[in-house]
């Protein structure tokens, strides 16, 4: 056991919450004296330390490109590491002659085992200690506190809502895991009888990234009883009403001004129930914004239905 490792745990104990995931990855970075990935359950980069130069290849690689490549996925699963994060109760350390430094995963579970994500300490700067993963443990609670927390979406829950939202909408097989995940999410929870999906169309000089995060955030602002994502440069909504069909001048009054204002087209799919059927509604929203952004009607809501004949 690390003789320091009393007064490490100690400081990580007093990571002070509400200051965000940023602050928590950078003040545990300073006790572990390595840097830290923090990634979603699909390996989606959420943030990294500031500070500390790597020249770790899987770092470089997640950092950059925001997400691990398939090649890079395929090594971590002939090296037994998917599987050993995955069956570890929270820590797993990830050792390979392959690898050029040694790492620790440590896996953000939820009382009810729900996966949120992980984080990931790779011994670049100095090697691991005895003690490091029960620190890390113990770091990872520290994240879930700030999740369980957070008055609003924190980072990390919006990433993980995003990834699900993606999985949905591609279609992609979904196994049993998968689907308990989706049902306990809060993208699944609330859903009223009648569900239509919403594609915004965010002007090309507006339409990077942080852009995008500020108007999906403002969009919850002002009308925050649906629920707003971010997918493939769009601003997705989930509208859901308990009304046969879909009221606009009552159910999208707020938000219809904010369309206008900022030069947004939106298409919108026929009603649905069932969420699992989010890649047929999504194709349809899509094609709505097209049809309508074409006919150059004046008009900025599009609707599946119009655009039959």
């Amino acid at each position: 056991m690390c003789d320091n490792l009393p007064n490490k745990l100690e400081q990580v104990k007093n990571i002070t919450n509400g200051k965000g995931l940023q602050y928590i990855l950078d003040e545990a970075s300073n006790i572990l004296g390595n840097p830290i990935l923090l990634f979603d359950i699909y390996y989606n980069l959420i943030a990294h330390t500031h500070g500390l130069v790597t020249d770790d290849p899987f770092w470089n690689e997640l950092v950059t490109t925001k997400r691990f490549s398939q090649k890079t996925m395929d090594f971590f699963k002939a090296e037994g590491f998917i599987e050993a994060v995955a069956n570890s109760n929270v820590v797993a350390l990830l050792q390979s002659g392959k690898l050029k430094y040694d790492r620790i995963n440590g896996t953000i579970i939820t009382k009810d085992n729900i996966r949120l994500g992980n984080i990931n300490v790779t011994a670049c700067i100095k090697p691991f200690e005895d003690g490091d993963a029960e620190l890390i443990e113990e770091i990872c609670q520290i994240f879930l506190v700030e999740i369980e927390k957070s008055e609003h979406y924190s980072e990390l829950d919006i990433a993980y809502q995003e990834t699900l939202l993606r999985i949905l909408i591609q279609g992609e097989p979904i196994d049993r895991q998968c689907e308990t995940q989706i049902k306990v999410a809060d993208i699944y929870r609330g859903l009223k009888t009648n569900i239509y999906l919403a594609v915004v169309n965010i002007p090309q000089d507006k339409n990077d990234y942080s852009q995008l995060v500020h108007y999906r955030d403002l969009f919850r602002k002002t009308q925050n009883e649906y629920k707003y994502y971010i997918y493939s440069d769009y601003i997705i909504v989930l509208i859901s009403t308990d009304n046969q069909t879909l009221r606009t001048g009552n159910d999208l009054y707020k938000l219809i001004e904010l369309f206008k204002k900022n030069n947004m087209f939106v298409g919108i799919s026929r009603s649905f129930e069932n969420l699992f059927e989010l890649h047929q509604y999504y194709t349809e929203a899509v094609y709505a914004l097209h049809y309508g952004m074409e006919s150059n009607s004046g008009q900025r809501l599009f609707f599946y239905n119009d655009t039959l004949h």
